[in-house]
């Protein structure tokens, strides 16, 4: 730790992970506060406040780990402080997310008094993700040791049996909190039946139960180096999709759920087109009158039938 002083980077990395621990309290009452103001009114300015505290107060913890894993990766004198800092690197990474979705799904959080999502959904991923959080970190820590360590024997025996843990424990996570009549997605699914996300349930259910299982297969028939990097590049991919729904639901609703306006946009627009295709009609009450050569040629016609 010795150059932290001499390198710039290191400092102001060090110094933004601080401030950002000593400023949690004033940004948990700024959370509290856009609440107040998204449940109050629709406004896309609450929202993205909320969204950015979240995401400063979620980022805290995992931040902190990871600097000292990386600094630990530079201690070039002890090989076990090398792998420890790659483990701790590795746990860093993986607490961001979990972090975000329980921060999120807090009361009075982003999901519920600015998204709208059901009260009872937000506590089941919120206890979720807590429980296997807890049961996965040391599995992931305990694999990035064995990784990092110069004999390829760790590795491949203990590493790889580490590795296979953590993906069953992953796809667990994500058959109870991904099950689409569970406590998480069974009321936010409710609401909209016929939606794609009802119809295609079964699909992306059995995807995201079924790749973690065959990853870990492909771990332990050998293929162990391609296992890692295909789930770290799923794992970016998760966290890529969560960013574009949260983007989505902050950009279409603000603060409440952006269902209505959006229905309430297409019914306008369709009413709006219908008038301008439909005929014009004429009111009898505005009806043009008949003008005297069209009533002396009908009684003309007339007399000539008599």
């Amino acid at each position: 730790m010795r150059d932290i002083g001499g390198n710039p980077i290191s400092l102001i990395y060090m110094l933004a992970v601080l401030a950002l621990l000593a400023s949690r309290g004033r940004l948990e009452k700024v959370l509290l506060r856009q609440a107040r103001h998204g449940q109050a009114r629709d406004s896309l300015k609450p929202t993205s406040v909320a969204a950015l505290v979240t995401i400063a107060l979620s980022s805290a913890w995992p931040l902190l780990i990871a600097f000292v894993g990386w600094r630990l990766t530079h201690a070039q004198q002890s090989v076990l402080a090398v792998a420890i800092g790659h483990g701790l690197v590795a746990v860093g990474c993986m607490l961001w997310p979990v972090m975000f979705l329980r921060r999120a799904s807090m009361k009075g959080g982003l999901g519920e008094a600015h998204f709208a999502w059901p009260v009872e959904s937000m506590q089941a991923l919120h206890s979720g993700v807590g429980r296997f959080a807890v049961i996965l970190a040391p599995l992931v820590l305990a694999a990035a040791i064995m990784q990092a360590q110069p004999s390829r024997a760790y590795a491949d025996s203990l590493g790889r049996l580490l590795t296979m843990l953590s993906l069953l424990v992953f796809s667990g996570a994500m058959a109870s909190l991904l099950q689409p009549t569970g406590k998480t997605l069974g009321p936010a699914l409710a609401r909209h039946p016929h939606g794609w996300l009802w119809r295609t349930r079964h699909t992306w259910y059995a995807v995201a139960c079924i790749v973690p299982v065959v990853l870990a297969i492909a771990a332990g028939m050998g293929y162990h180096y391609t296992t890692l990097h295909l789930s770290y590049r799923i794992l970016l991919t998760l966290l890529l999709i969560v960013g574009l729904c949260s983007c989505t639901a902050c950009s279409c609703g603000g603060s409440r759920s952006p269902a209505p306006a959006l229905r309430q946009g297409r019914r306008a627009w369709r009413v709006k087109r219908l008038k301008s295709e439909a005929p014009p009609r004429i009111s009898p009450k505005y009806s043009p009158k008949p003008s005297r050569q069209s009533i002396s040629t009908r009684s003309a016609s007339r007399r000539g039938r008599s």
